[in-house]
């Protein structure tokens, strides 16, 4: 058996796990993980930094503030996982689930998001992601993800596509400033995704 060790960003040990002697090479890191998800271990703060994680199950893994720098991410099931606050810059998410996934504060500039799915057959576009912080009477994060069929958005428990958000925002916010700002942004939107 081998030994995978899992360390936050000062070097601390968070986590080691064994796994067999036949794993190889390329999957440890990946293999390891798994396992610490499926025990529902946390791994808030890991440094994962160019991790192989080509389709790892990630399910609802805990992975806030996880430096996941330059990880290869493709097909990775990460549905319902918590990356609040994660270092995702540079990562390949082609084809990534991110269904149900917290992404408040994530860094993905440079990211591969073309085809990551964001809700069951809707596929992001390349370049298809932005967010705008400090927004609404809660100062939140709006995400705004471009997709084969559309523009959606996701605010707090709010997630779905434009007509639904406008609908959204006349219910919560009447004809405030603040549903004027969101309004707003759905035309900024589409002048960032190239929409007309």
């Amino acid at each position: 058996m081998t030994t995978v060790e899992i360390n936050d960003i000062r070097g601390n040990l968070l986590n080691s796990v064994v796994i067999p002697d036949d794993t190889p090479k390329k999957q440890k890191v990946k293999v390891a993980l798994e396992k610490l998800v499926y025990l529902n271990i946390n791994l808030e703060g890991a440094i994962l930094r160019k991790a192989n994680l080509y389709e790892a199950n990630l399910e609802k893994a805990n992975l806030k503030r996880v430096n996941l720098l330059g990880a290869n991410l493709e097909r990775a099931n990460l549905k319902g996982a918590d990356l609040r606050g994660a270092n995702l810059e540079k990562a390949n998410l082609y084809r990534a689930n991110l269904d149900e996934t917290s992404l408040d504060e994530t860094n993905l500039q440079g990211a591969n998001l073309e085809g990551a799915t964001i809700k069951r057959d809707t596929y992001l576009l390349k370049d298809g992601y932005f967010t705008v912080t400090n927004i609404g009477s809660e100062s939140g994060t709006l995400e705004i993800f471009n997709t084969e069929v559309g523009l959606y958005f996701r605010r707090k428990y709010f997630f779905g596509n434009e007509e639904e958000f406008r609908a959204e925002i006349t219910d919560k916010h009447g004809n405030s400033n603040y549903a004027k700002a969101y309004l707003h942004l759905i035309v900024v939107a589409k002048l960032r995704f190239n929409l007309n």
